[in-house]
């Protein structure tokens, strides 16, 4: 190949079919990477080692964290504000209005464990609470009667039920619900010997205070149709910072550092949790209140596309890491960067018009580049294929990315 100027047909054939099984194999070491990745995922953030544990570059400051959460545009914020609230209405509620119930703390209790910051989580809670409390107190005064249990039987119950209830916590809350009060009468029963009215305080106050945690929910509701856009624009963000160190590698092939990436990519696969958690939540929302799946999904899916291609690249870096450096790619590069930034913004400030994605020129400078280089090594002209071919799919992607943006 060397000693001609001009390849052979058979030979350009071999060169292209060789850039595509390195293509393959570096898309199939990246999904190695990131089912490796998954299924054990590391227990701390490798770049903890560089960052100072002083002031304000502290990783883990509680009050930084504090200061950039008291803001009304913070959901936590608003969640803490409306479940104070809540909690405030529900103590008045039992001790300044003479109520026929014993142990009004319940009422409380209940509006604590029941109201969640989002919609899918306070209604299925409140709902298992009560239906599961009732339940239980019925379970428990048939229980009672029909046994008539002694105190050492009455131990063993209540060891029994507690058991039974924190089994099945994270599976299902209403059964959850159902064995707790059944304990908590047992074991009320030690002090105060009336069963059945315990059973029915505790049922009384378990309604009392799960149907006011979602009347406040009903009229102070924390919808997640509005946090799906910044969780998008966080995702887009986090795949742009993974795409420049990436290029920056392969321009200058000294700035690789294994552990920034592997901070990179936690970061980035991060924020794709998040955001298809939040999707998913907005899903389980009021249809008056659900974003529009295909938008969302169609987005989720272009960002995944430029990812995927960036781990394409990085694997392909890790199997050659004696590779020239490729400056050619800076100006596109940096185009890339800044048309995903714009789109970021745009998806997180909601614009009517978002800038569309303008990088085809850049990239037609940078196939000529390579396409016009022929005094290249076989191995360095491989190289500048490789890394045009996926160029050309993070290209489509934004584009794609771009459109669906711009039809919204």
């Amino acid at each position: 190949l060397r000693r001609q100027e001009t390849p052979s047909s058979d030979e350009e054939i071999l060169r292209q079919t060789l850039i595509h099984l390195r293509a393959l194999r570096g898309r199939l070491y990246a999904a190695q990477k990131l089912a490796g990745s998954w299924k054990n995922p590391p227990q701390y953030l490798p770049v903890q080692a560089y960052l100072s544990q002083k002031g304000p570059f502290r990783l883990h400051d509680a009050s930084a964290i504090l200061r950039a959460n008291l803001t009304p545009r913070s959901t936590t914020f608003r969640h803490a504000i409306r479940l104070g609230f809540t909690l405030a209405l529900a103590t008045a509620l039992y001790r300044l209005i003479p109520l026929p119930i014993e142990h009004g703390y319940w009422i409380p209790l209940t509006a604590l464990l029941v109201l969640k910051p989002d919609f899918t989580t306070t209604f299925a809670r409140g709902a298992g609470r009560l239906l599961g409390t009732m339940l239980g107190a019925v379970l428990t005064t048939l229980l009672i009667s029909l046994l008539a249990p002694t105190q050492e039987f009455l131990v063993i119950l209540a060891a029994l039920m507690a058991y039974l209830a924190f089994s099945v916590l994270f599976v299902n809350y209403a059964i959850f619900s159902v064995f707790i009060t059944m304990e908590t009468v047992f074991l009320l029963t030690f002090i105060t010997p009336q069963p059945q009215m315990i059973a029915a305080y505790r049922a009384i106050d378990t309604v009392i205070g799960g149907i006011l945690a979602l009347l406040i929910y009903a009229l102070w509701p924390t919808w997640e149709l509005s946090q799906v856009p910044d969780n998008l624009a966080d995702r887009l963000e986090a795949v742009r910072h993974y795409f420049t160190a990436v290029m920056d590698a392969y321009a200058n092939p000294g700035t690789y550092n294994n552990l920034t990436f592997q901070n990179l990519r936690m970061q980035s696969r991060l924020a794709r949790s998040n955001a298809r958690a939040s999707i998913d939540r907005s899903l389980h929302e009021p249809e008056s209140h659900r974003i529009n799946p295909n938008l969302a999904l169609g987005i989720m899916g272009a960002i995944d596309q430029v990812a995927q291609s960036v781990l394409t690249l990085e694997a392909y870096l890790l199997d050659n890491p004696s590779h020239r450096a490729h400056p050619e790619i800076i100006p596109f590069s940096r185009k890339v960067g800044e048309t995903l930034d714009e789109l970021a913004t745009t998806i997180r400030e909601k614009q009517p018009e978002p800038v569309p994605a303008n990088i085809q020129e850049s990239f037609r400078s940078l196939e000529h580049t390579v396409k016009a280089e022929k005094q290249a090594s076989p191995e360095e002209h491989w190289d500048r294929r490789f890394l045009l071919s996926e160029s050309k799919r993070i290209m489509r992607s934004t584009n794609t990315l771009s459109q669906l943006l711009l039809s919204q």
